[in-house]
């Protein structure tokens, strides 16, 4: 099995931190000490790759944890952005300005109509496509990415420092 070196990197560290020197088997970490779950197996077995499960945010009373079960998953923000500030509202549109895999495109746009930032409406009958509408929702959004750019501008490394170094 090809593992590539950031798992192997991991299991290799997970080993010598988790488990003891005559430990084989699996080890299952659980959620209250570490925050995630993860099982690996030793290199002396099949490599198992590690994984984590994501804690939900929506039974969280916090408003910014409620907002990024909504908002936050990978690729999510970029999306709303081609949407409302670069008003690409067709998913081919969408797709290419982003370069995200049709599957995911097509989830994060699911999770956005249902709650309620989008609004899916067909602008051709054969083949039956449609854009996706930004909603009052969504144009209240607007001031959080625009909030976003100028942090990143203010506090990330722009793409001419990162090109020099």
């Amino acid at each position: 099995m090809r593992v590539s070196i950031a798992n192997s990197f991991w299991i290799r560290h997970a080993k010598r931190i988790f488990v003891q020197k005559s430990a084989v088997v699996s080890d299952v970490f659980d959620n209250q000490h570490f925050g995630f779950s993860c099982w690996f197996k030793s290199p002396r077995s099949e490599a198992k790759l590690p994984f984590m499960k994501r804690k939900s945010f929506s039974e969280m009373e916090c408003p910014i944890a409620q907002t990024l079960e909504v908002v936050g998953e990978w690729w999510t923000p970029l999306l709303l952005r081609e949407v409302l500030i670069h008003e690409r509202t067709k998913f081919d549109e969408i797709q290419k300005a982003l370069g995200i895999a049709p599957t995911v495109l097509a989830n994060r746009l699911n999770t956005l109509v249902s709650h309620g930032l989008l609004e899916r409406s067909r602008y051709t009958n054969n083949p039956e496509r449609f854009e996706y509408v930004p909603t009052a929702s969504a144009r209240d959004f607007r001031p959080v990415l625009d909030e976003l750019a100028r942090w990143g501008r203010k506090w990330t490394k722009s793409s001419e420092e990162r090109s020099s170094s």
